[in-house]
């Protein structure tokens, strides 16, 4: 009986521990499941605050970029700067045995740029000039120097522009860079338009203009004078023209038209006048047929030179390739394009094919504005952008 109690106990103790082993090890992975809950959970609304994942945009490919090419002819500032002063600026002069060095440093005040002489002639510097002249271009006036000086000393002298300044120098030292004489050839094409256009105005104006003159006994040059005056152009008598000098006129026009009244004052004294540069001119008949020939001969001169060159090309080929494949021609004129007419870099309206110069700068129309120049060396072809 005793043993039977205790083998119960026994049993009853042993199976109280296996549930408190087994309780232990549910309440463990329980506490362990419900941590990791939180954990979870946690995480969770972390990833609910973070911003919402945009998708990255593809941006488009960049075009490709037309290489430019560079200008040929490009030159410095300060050499276009000397330039523009010597074929723009007006000087005087009015010496009586001054030395060289003091009418140079007087042409460089009123110019306002450097004039020296080079080293090569330094020594002349000390001679003295005595000259008068008007209101001319600063150009024109230190070649007036250049023959006072020069002359006496049989040698030829010359204008080089160097490191900003202007020289007078020996002409065997003046050895301009094709780039040089690109840009002085193309500023006196610029000019030429300009002159060309102040003709154009002059004309209109002649025609649709209307003036008041009163003149009394008055010579042509007299008359020339009043119309200056009120006319708002130059009005200057042509050298040379051939007149009766011993007439004179007496005027009066009230509100006339400019044209009516210079027809008048030509009949009159026997004259013809002619525009020319934005200038109107009187002169005589011969002096007025020389102009049109003149005009005329240096018109069929440009155009058989136009015409006389052919280049074959691609179909709507753009000026820089047309100028690459002209200047690999040994027969071809010098052409020498303005920059903007380079950057504008037009294209021509021809299909392919083999065409005369002449036809292939027209197509380039309204783009190009084609000047010709005639120096004392060679033909060339000045290139201007149209406006």
């Amino acid at each position: 009986m005793g043993k039977k109690v205790v083998l119960g106990v026994v049993v009853a103790a042993c199976f109280i521990i296996f549930a408190l082993v087994v309780r232990f090890f549910v309440l463990k992975e329980r506490t362990e499941d419900e941590k990791e809950g939180v954990k979870t959970r946690e995480i969770k609304q972390d990833e609910t605050k973070k911003p919402p994942k945009t998708e990255k945009k593809v941006e488009p490919p960049k075009a490709i970029e037309e290489k430019k090419e560079i200008y040929p002819f490009e030159v410095d500032v300060s050499y276009l700067k000397m330039l523009k002063a010597l074929r723009q600026v007006e000087v005087s002069l009015d010496v009586k045995e001054m030395t060289m060095e003091q009418v140079l440093d007087e042409l460089s005040s009123q110019a306002g740029i450097p004039i020296e002489l080079s080293e090569t002639v330094k020594h002349l510097s000390k001679n003295t000039v005595t000259l008068k002249v008007p209101s001319l271009k600063l150009e024109y006036v230190l070649r007036l120097l250049c023959q006072s000086i020069f002359d006496a000393e049989r040698r030829d002298a010359d204008i080089l522009i160097r490191s900003g300044r202007v020289l007078i120098a020996d002409r065997n030292e003046v050895k301009s860079s094709e780039a040089e004489q690109s840009a002085r050839l193309i500023l006196i094409a610029q000019e030429m338009v300009e002159r060309e256009e102040e003709t154009k105005r002059l004309k209109n104006a002649l025609k649709e203009k209307r003036l008041s003159l009163e003149v009394a006994e008055a010579s042509l040059e007299e008359v020339i004078a009043q119309l200056g005056g009120s006319f708002g152009f130059p009005v200057n008598l042509a050298e040379g023209t051939d007149f009766d000098k011993t007439k004179r006129i007496s005027l009066v026009e009230n509100n006339a038209p400019a044209e009516q009244v210079v027809d008048v004052v030509c009949r009159h004294f026997g004259v013809e006048y002619w525009i020319e540069d934005g200038i109107l001119l009187f002169c005589d008949r011969f002096i007025r047929d020389e102009f049109i020939r003149k005009e005329e001969e240096k018109k069929q001169a440009f155009d058989s030179f136009l015409t006389s060159l052919t280049l074959k090309l691609e179909a709507h080929v753009n000026f820089v390739e047309f100028f690459r494949k002209l200047s690999e021609s040994k027969s071809a004129p010098r052409v020498y394009p303005s920059k903007p007419v380079w950057l504008k870099n037009p294209k021509s309206t021809l299909p392919a094919g083999e065409y005369s110069l002449k036809e292939i700068l027209s197509s380039f129309a309204p783009v190009l504005k084609v000047v010709p120049l005639k120096t004392e060396e060679f033909y060339a072809i000045i290139l201007l952008l149209e406006e």
